[in-house]
């Protein structure tokens, strides 16, 4: 039950495309985790480790608005994403997690020359479940969030194109509660930094490689339930994490 600090949300919205283009499209891919745990009073052994699996995700992007000169517009952009199978074996014992998200956004631009600026207003849903081998102690964590940020498209050429973004979410932490104890982590920030690279093959068809990184912010946690008692801990679990996936990808223009 130690381990599933690394696995949360590991498919955060990706937030790959090309602004001002209605789109359908799928990624695939690698993700991995590290962190850091310290059980603080409740053991004297900390632990460090990685999970590791594939992810995939579907997307897609509607152009609602242009202006007549084609300098501003309003994209709608969804995507799926979904971690189905991770796992690993750490210190003798076997850990399966399966991750969703599901987002929503506005995303206002503007378009001057190569460089095309926009925001992201939206909202998301995240699921997160975990198995530990010989322990059913754990409850799913789901989180409805706001979702913003900001991002850009850069053309180096009319065929090659690199869209950055930034966003913020909050993201929930599984809870645990047996029969002897049961411990509320409560919600973290998640900040997501984007790196997609998109090559359009032809009018209607581009594939491209996406590198996305997730930092959460460490949480401390000294309060919980014991026998049915709250109890405060005279040194809290501390935890840090963060999570990088690579993925690749193609899209459908419309």
């Amino acid at each position: 039950m130690k381990y599933f600090l690394s696995l949360i949300l590991i498919t955060t919205p990706l937030l790959a495309y090309q602004v001002g283009e209605s789109s359908l499209g799928g990624q695939l891919g690698f993700a991995t985790s590290e962190f850091e745990l310290d059980y603080g009073s409740l053991s004297s052994v900390d632990a460090n480790g990685d999970l590791t699996g594939f992810s995939f995700e579907l997307t897609g992007n509607l152009n609602t608005y242009n202006n007549s000169n084609n300098t501003f517009g309003l994209d709608l952009y969804t995507n799926l994403a979904v971690a189905p199978a991770l796992s690993d074996t750490i210190n003798g014992t076997e850990i399966e997690a399966s991750t969703y998200n599901l987002n929503f956004s506005l995303r206002p631009y503007f378009r001057t020359g190569i460089f095309s600026p926009y925001a992201v207003i939206g909202i998301s849903y995240s699921s997160f479940e975990v198995e530990e081998e010989g322990f059913t102690g754990w409850r799913k964590g789901t989180k409805f969030s706001p979702t913003l940020g900001f991002g850009a498209s850069l053309s180096f050429t009319e065929s090659l194109v690199f869209s950055p973004s930034f966003t913020w979410s909050k993201a929930e932490v599984p809870s645990i509660s047996s029969s002897f104890y049961s411990i509320d982590f409560g919600s973290v920030n998640a900040f997501n930094f984007n790196f997609p690279l998109t090559y359009q093959v032809s009018d209607h068809f581009s594939i491209g490689a996406v590198l996305n990184h997730t930092n959460y912010t460490d949480v401390e946690q000294a309060s919980g339930q014991l026998f049915g008692s709250s109890v405060t801990l005279t040194d809290p679990i501390k935890f840090s994490y963060w999570v990088t996936s690579f993925m690749v990808k193609g899209d459908f223009v419309f």
